[in-house]
């Protein structure tokens, strides 16, 4: 096994989830997207654009050693779900291209989370990639769950299915 471990795998399991949430979104209303949204970061559509801001920082952070300029959060939420999608499936390729190739010294560079004041090695920022991006789809789609919209089941055996077909 390689250094990586299972983080290839888990990075594409994240890239098909994100893939999935961004295509319920793009299916619902833009006034749902934009409505505030308890238990989010204010609205779905905020969410997904928090999530695709933080993915990008920290993929960024990997191959750089620090943030590069971002966008404005108002410049993301301006963003349509499918621009969100396409961002999120880039930044997916990104990251497993990374990680396949990062050996046990990459994975355990400290980065600076300058955002939080501290430093995690490589490997800890791709987990709280996966980790964070959970979350907010979790809430993304509790929320368009609550509104009646049919939201998608994201258990990784799901996947496997779909691909074994």
């Amino acid at each position: 096994m390689s250094a990586a471990g299972d983080l290839p795998e888990l990075l594409r399991y994240n890239t098909w989830a994100n893939t999935r949430v961004c295509e319920t979104c793009a299916e619902a209303s833009p006034e749902l997207l934009t409505a505030p949204a308890p238990g989010t970061i204010g609205t779905v559509l905020a969410t997904v654009a928090h999530l695709t801001r933080m993915e990008e920082a920290y993929c960024s952070l990997l191959q750089k050693d620090s943030v590069a300029p971002m966008e404005p959060r108002e410049a993301f939420e301006s963003r349509d779900m499918a621009a969100l999608g396409r961002r999120l499936a880039e930044l997916g390729t990104t990251f497993r291209a990374w990680v396949e190739r990062a050996t046990a010294e990459e994975l355990a560079r400290q980065l600076p989370i300058t955002w939080l004041d501290f430093e995690v090695s490589a490997r800890e920022a791709l987990l709280q990639v996966l980790s964070h991006s959970a979350q907010h789809r979790s809430q993304v789609l509790s929320v368009l769950g609550a509104q009646g919209i049919e939201v998608p089941d994201l258990d990784y055996v799901l996947l496997l299915q779909q691909e074994r077909g």
